[in-house]
């Protein structure tokens, strides 16, 4: 079954890419594309994904985005905690149909037992606004992404936790990376 969206414009779509191969089809159909694969495999995606755009004379890039947990607190200390709780138990509820049926999710290697694990992995990043700019600018200066799906809210995270790194990443993560995508587009 084919369906049409009823908005027209469509609204923009995007597609979940975990290996190069599937980028094909975003690239030649103007499809925004987002992966939750580590670094060097982010980078081998968007590589092929730039490229069959320029095989097909597409100039405009869409946005080739890269999703992660992040926690965002008054300190590293204070964020990492909160990740170390609830990532876990993320990753258990992620886990909890595979293991019911005895298997092990294709993506399993992404999502370590620990957080600590996870951010050893650059999958991840707890900390204070600055750790995360940090950890932000490396992902895009190493992948060549140009959007940042974040994982604010993730786990057993209360409320008030998901608010607060909201605000923090809003207030004093975000604002170093709209200005270069403004003056990026000029």
């Amino acid at each position: 079954m084919i369906l049409r969206p009823l908005q027209r414009p469509h609204p923009p779509l995007w597609y979940g890419i975990t290996i190069p191969e599937n980028a094909d089809w975003p690239a030649a159909n103007d499809v925004n594309i987002v992966t939750i694969a580590l670094r060097p495999m982010v980078r081998v995606i968007l590589d092929r994904y730039r490229a069959e755009r320029a095989r097909l004379g597409k100039t405009h890039i869409p946005f080739m985005g890269v999703a992660r947990h992040v926690v965002v607190a008054d300190t590293d200390e204070a964020a990492l905690a909160i990740a170390r709780r609830a990532y876990p138990r993320w990753r258990g509820n992620f886990r909890w149909l595979f293991a019911r049926h005895g298997v092990e999710p294709r993506i399993a290697a992404l999502y370590p037992p620990t957080f600590d694990q996870l951010a050893a992995i650059d999958n991840g990043v707890a900390g204070s606004p600055r750790t995360v700019r940090d950890f932000i600018a490396a992902e895009v200066k190493a992948t060549g992404s140009n959007y940042f799906v974040s994982w604010l809210a993730f786990g057993d995270m209360t409320l008030a936790e998901s608010l607060r790194s909201l605000e923090l990443f809003s207030r004093e993560v975000m604002p170093a990376f709209v200005s270069t995508r403004a003056d990026a587009a000029q």
